[in-house]
């Protein structure tokens, strides 16, 4: 999902959300009439905002090449600037520093979809530094039920997990059914599962301060 927004005219600002996958329409076309619509009211630059929470392929190449071909047909009628993905915001490590804490449990888990890409990589370690706690993923190694298993074995009683999505969905009702199960074969430990960051207010500042 993607965030388009304008600015630089006299008119009151233009937002609209797009999709990358799963619409009628493709990002480009999306774009693409946006900026027909903008440019009719006077404004001269758009701004993409990538509401994605690490720089997987999507915010590294699919999302790059829409807004590129969008620009070619458009022929620069009107500026199309990329934004920084969601994850990127200097804002949210204090709001999942505030969402753990919340939790309050002694060890932190963060669960992620999960990346091969080295940028991906790199992202989650220097997340994982800051929030103090550790990252396990969904579809790539290492998987959160074994995190959870292992730091169980280290002798863990209180386990804050935490999934790093936007929003709910299969994804999320699924982590949610494992760790269910998990409880039940570790009666004696602790296991808090927190929610997705959903379409709060805290959210909406931070794409707010972006734009």
């Amino acid at each position: 999902m993607t965030g388009l927004t304008v600015s630089d005219s006299p008119q009151a600002s233009m937002i609209e959300v797009a999709a990358l996958e799963l619409a009628e329409q493709s990002l480009c076309e999306s774009l693409m009439k946006f900026a027909q619509r903008a440019s009719l009211q006077g404004f001269k630059k758009i701004k993409v905002i990538p509401l994605f929470l690490a720089p997987g392929v999507h915010v590294q190449s699919d999302i790059p090449a829409e807004i590129a071909s969008a620009i070619k047909q458009l022929d620069n009628q009107i500026t199309i600037e990329l934004s920084s993905y969601l994850g990127k915001y200097s804002g949210i490590v204090a709001l999942l520093s505030s969402l753990f804490a919340e939790l309050s449990g002694k060890t932190r888990i963060l669960i992620a979809h999960g990346s091969k890409l080295p940028a991906a990589g790199e992202y989650y370690q220097n997340l994982s530094q800051q929030l103090a706690a550790e990252v396990a993923f969904w579809s790539t190694m290492p998987k959160f039920t074994q995190q959870i298993r292992t730091n169980i074995a280290l002798g863990s009683q209180k386990i804050a997990i935490l999934p790093y999505f936007l929003f709910p969905g299969k994804i999320t009702e699924a982590i949610a059914q494992e760790v269910m199960e998990l409880q039940l074969e570790y009666p004696d430990v602790e296991l808090i599962l927190g929610k997705p960051l959903g379409s709060t207010p805290a959210i909406a500042e931070l794409i707010i301060q972006e734009a």
